[in-house]
């Protein structure tokens, strides 16, 4: 008799399942890291706001006239990309405050199925909301 060569449907079954398990554990993993990174990015722009403000008030000793004055990316990413994934904005502006906040949008704000914002004033203090308020930004979890 002829010995077939090839697999058969159990040796095949037990692969797609192999492999269902591996993209059920390692899916959310890489979702949480495309998470985190996006809002690493956040973060940074928010600092790189707060640098150019504090340029300004280096330059005119006030923080008043810095939403004409003062350049900084709006959108995160800033290349232009045409879904960014946080909006920046300035609030709470005087000649001695300021508020920056970072706000989620589109696939971001999707993804964590909340509003979250980051926050950063004049004397560095740095708040987050996602589902509550924190006094900090998160590091590596999804809490400070």
């Amino acid at each position: 008799m002829k010995q077939q060569k090839g697999f058969t449907l159990i040796e095949l079954m037990v692969v797609v399942a192999i492999v269902g398990i591996l993209v059920a554990v390692a899916l959310p993993s890489y979702t949480d890291y495309v998470i985190r990174s996006k809002r690493a990015d956040a973060t940074g722009a928010l600092m790189a706001a707060t640098n150019a403000m504090e340029r300004w008030r280096a330059n005119n000793f006030s923080y008043a006239g810095a939403s004409t004055g003062v350049t900084f990316a709006a959108n995160v990413p800033s290349d232009g990309s045409a879904s960014p994934y946080y909006e920046l904005s300035i609030s709470n502006l005087s000649a001695s405050t300021y508020t920056i906040t970072a706000t989620a949008v589109n696939e971001q704000a999707d993804a964590l199925g909340a509003a979250e914002t980051l926050t950063i004033n004049q004397n560095g203090n740095k708040t987050w909301t996602l589902s509550g308020t924190e006094n900090c930004w998160p590091t590596r979890t999804r809490s400070c």
